[in-house]
């Protein structure tokens, strides 16, 4: 919000064992000062749980990338190009001919090799940790 400050430092461990857990959200919100300090907070942790994904190909790969709700990316990826992605995650990622892809999550380069069937060569991932048997879309 342009011109919000917030004068007064917040410790959020501090302030939660004082807030009475009958007090709902819009008596809260009548705390101009309180309700600047929460709404500062929300917007840092939205503002920290953006991640990024950059591939870059040297040779022809297929690739899908997506996150819980939605696929967002499925294409051919050309020998040459590169593909730079950016959301909150977790992310999934299928990758066709792995082995012709250098892959970066929020700048930090991945070793695919770990992930990687020998036989097909086409890696499964979640970042920025799991299974990807455990990461379905709904129906």
């Amino acid at each position: 919000m342009p011109g919000l400050e917030v004068e007064k430092e917040v410790n959020f461990e501090q302030t939660s064992s004082t807030i009475p857990p009958n007090l709902t959200i819009s008596e809260l919100s009548t705390d101009k000062e309180a309700s600047s300090a929460v709404i500062e907070k929300a917007n840092d942790q939205i503002i920290e749980a953006i991640n990024t994904i950059e591939m870059n190909f040297s040779g022809d790969c297929w690739i899908e990338i997506m996150d819980k709700n939605r696929i967002l990316e499925y294409q051919l990826a050309k020998a040459g190009s590169s593909i730079y992605v950016k959301g909150v995650g977790p992310f999934k990622l299928i990758i066709g001919n792995s082995n012709r892809v250098e892959l970066f999550y929020n700048g930090a380069k991945i070793s695919l090799a770990s992930t990687t069937n020998v036989k097909t060569n086409v890696s499964c991932l979640v970042l920025p940790k799991g299974r990807c048997s455990e990461f379905t879309l709904p129906n």
